[in-house]
């Protein structure tokens, strides 16, 4: 039950910060616009040109054709999402450890343990209600347009909240050594862009102008070790199209990464001085 109320709390600062209402008013916004592009003239010509006919009469070019669609759009929502999120839960544990804030929940009768898990719930509920609107969203349009009910892109929404758990966890152990909301975002914002696209292209890319075995095997070592945001893209992307799912490593590896990271942070947050 503390817990429970401790999520509410959080998902309730996130309203109040009107970050969350905007964001979810752009989404709103966007899938508008979604049901207005699906029903124009040029789309409904697309559409009318691909259906099924003896050449092809499972409809698949017109099945591939709506995938591609909702490939590009989720491609384009996916960072912003993720981002949105560390965005909006960012100041979770530096504004909790400020003077005032925290002595105010410590004299609860309530574990430190307990606090540091509901403010994370919280903030990955947040996520989870923005990016839920806008799948479900993009999911019953085209359903009921084209009566392609694409369950792939439902579930896509497990590799989209494993990205943001293991930025996030990655992110507020920093913020917890420094109290800084900034160097959450600026560490977040530094993985998820840069760093995680270097480690993932690291064969083609790196080991070309790096020839040293052993910075190879250390570079291949954090890549396996940290979040591994592009291939959550990746997976996402078979996902929606459904191809076949050679394998889930990568959210695997995202959750344990962010259960390790948290059981980390628990302990520091139990041990640290407040």
């Amino acid at each position: 039950m503390k817990i429970l109320a401790l999520i509410r709390l959080s998902f309730h600062e996130a309203l109040a910060k009107k970050t969350f209402l905007v964001f979810l008013s752009i989404v709103a916004i966007f899938l508008l616009l979604m049901v207005i592009y699906v029903h124009t003239a040029s789309m409904q010509e697309m559409v009318a040109r691909l259906q099924p006919n003896a050449e092809d009469p499972q409809g698949i070019a017109l099945q591939e054709m709506l995938y591609s669609i909702q490939t590009g759009v989720f491609g384009a929502f996916f960072p912003l999402a993720i981002f949105f999120g560390i965005f909006t839960t960012a100041d979770i544990i530096p504004s909790m450890l400020e003077k005032g804030s925290i002595e105010i929940f410590l004299s609860k009768p309530i574990s430190r343990q307990t606090l540091l898990i509901g403010k994370i719930l919280g903030g990955l509920l947040v996520l989870a209600t923005t990016v839920a609107v806008f799948v479900i969203g993009i999911w019953s349009i085209f359903g009921w347009t084209f009566g392609l009910w694409n369950s792939g892109i439902l579930l896509a929404l497990l590799p989209a909240l494993g990205a943001w758990l293991s930025l996030f966890a990655l992110a507020t152990f920093f913020g917890l050594l420094t109290r800084s909301s900034v160097v959450v975002m600026i560490v977040a914002y530094f993985h998820g862009t840069l760093l995680t696209s270097l480690l993932f292209s690291r064969e083609a890319l790196l080991f070309k102008f790096i020839s040293n075995e052993a910075l190879q095997i250390v570079i291949s070592g954090l890549y396996w070790m940290l979040p591994q945001i592009n291939d959550l893209a990746m997976l996402a992307t078979n996902m929606i199209q459904s191809k076949p799912i050679v394998s889930y490593s990568s959210l695997v590896q995202s959750t344990v990464f962010s259960v390790s990271m948290i059981g980390i942070l628990l302990y520091m947050f139990k041990k640290k001085d407040l």
